[in-house]
């Protein structure tokens, strides 16, 4: 079961790094003018990326949160690799439990309150966001199932 919960967690990690990669160029791509009409992600007036893209939200210290969630969803799955490939010291390999649990916890509590913006604040769904927060649970569980 563990090991099934391994994979589980290591492809949900991956598939939200590359839903981070999309979301970033997205948002680049709204935000410098480049793509600014009608995309995959645009549904309607309230499932729709461009607002949650426009909004101050979008952004923590210019930097834009997919990018930050891309980065951090990819040091998840390294760690996820290095703990199941003996590829560090047994020192390091012995505490890397605790901080990938912490990790994915972490993860998933920004979903929350990004989920939280999007909803309640901005009244909008960003459906790519939506599925990096649903990937984020899936990674929290699977991470808290497979590691000791």
């Amino acid at each position: 079961m563990k090991n099934k919960l391994f994979w589980l967690g290591l492809l949900s990690v991956l598939a939200s790094v590359f839903v981070h990669i999309y979301l970033t160029n997205h948002h680049y791509s709204f935000k410098y003018a480049q793509h600014a009409g009608d995309s995959l992600c645009n549904v309607s007036e309230f499932v729709n990326c461009n607002t949650t893209t426009a909004s101050r939200y979008s952004e923590f210290f210019g930097i834009p949160m997919s990018l930050l969630g891309a980065i951090v969803n990819f040091l998840l799955l390294a760690g996820l690799m290095a703990f199941r490939w003996p590829i560090v010291a047994e020192a390091t390999r012995e505490k890397l439990p605790t901080t990938l649990k912490l990790m994915s916890f972490g993860i998933f509590a920004t979903s929350l309150v990004m989920g939280y913006i999007s909803l309640v604040l901005l009244k909008s769904l960003c459906p790519f966001c939506m599925v990096s927060y649903g990937l984020s649970f899936i990674s929290l569980i699977a991470v808290w199932g497979c590691l000791p």
